[in-house]
């Protein structure tokens, strides 16, 4: 099996299950069973034997519930003691969200501003997916797109002609440049009044993503713009948060709603994504350098 990183920690099953999701990714194979999974394990990690079967165990194990979870946009599958590539899988957000966590390049060389974008746009595509139906969103995130006027206070008007809303009565943030907010989503009535879901949302693909979750605060947005209340805090990263993780509790009582990988893939759907291309084209440019 191909390394192109260090083996993480045995315990660590989230970044343990990354590490061999990328082998395969990047591997011309279609299948690997976990007896190689587990030999690879033995030959690089000074672990007992047992603990090496465990963490083998354990990868399925989490391919398993990532599957359960993505579905067809998720692109493994589990045959008893073989992974195999799902050919016929609609997995590119996936791949995409895996290297920009995984490559070793990318981290190293710090080349965030080439994805941070198309990031944002793969978040966008979620948060739409999982309003449903009528829903409405934008980039509002620095460097500006679609529109968006560069300075802070016109960014302001803009999106309240957007979205048929008034501008708060308060003074805006001096030298803001987007109030760290992202994305800005909503699902507007047919009667074009006020009074309906607003989400104001954060992106990062940074590994210091924690403290990210506090960058929008809700009652400074209703300053300036009124949504009536505040509006939902959203926090999206491409990592997979574990189910045990110990700033769960904080984390959702921070932001009201919170997209890791597996959420975002979720609710993604191929077709209503305006950068896919431009997505898939970065995910096979990044894939063919580390296979370099």
């Amino acid at each position: 099996m191909k390394l192109l990183l260090d083996v993480p920690d045995l315990d660590d099953i989230q970044q343990l299950t990354d590490w061999f999701e990328l082998a395969f990714v990047v591997s011309a194979q279609s299948s690997k069973t976990h007896s190689q999974l587990r030999d690879t394990l033995a030959a690089v990690v000074a672990a007992s034997a047992d603990d090496t079967e465990l963490a083998a165990n354990l990868v399925f194990k989490e391919i398993k519930r990532r599957r359960l979870i993505c579905s067809e946009r998720y692109p493994f599958t589990v045959d008893g003691k073989v992974v195999r590539l799902d050919g016929g899988a609609d997995a590119e957000f996936y791949k995409f969200l895996l290297i920009i966590v995984v490559s070793p390049l990318l981290r190293d060389e710090k080349r965030y501003a080439e994805i941070d974008e198309v990031f944002d746009g793969v978040v966008l595509d979620a948060i739409r997916g999982y309003l449903g139906d009528g829903a409405v969103a934008l980039r509002f995130g620095w460097p500006v797109s679609g529109g968006r006027p560069k300075k802070f206070d016109d960014a302001l008007r803009w999106l309240a002609a957007q979205m048929n809303l008034q501008l708060g009565a308060g003074v805006s943030p001096p030298k803001s440049k987007d109030g760290g907010v992202d994305i800005v989503a909503w699902k507007p009535f047919a009667d074009h009044r006020a009074a309906y879901l607003v989400v104001l949302a954060q992106c990062t693909v940074r590994t210091d993503w924690v403290p990210k979750s506090k960058d929008i605060i809700d009652i400074v947005w209703l300053a300036s713009l009124d949504t009536g209340r505040p509006a939902v805090i959203t926090l999206a990263v491409p990592f997979i948060i574990p189910q045990q993780f110990d700033h769960w509790d904080m984390l959702r009582r921070t932001v009201g709603i919170v997209f890791d990988r597996l959420r975002l893939c979720q609710y993604l759907r191929a077709s209503s994504s305006a950068n896919h291309q431009t997505m898939v084209s970065w995910t096979t440019a990044e894939i063919n350098k580390l296979t370099a």
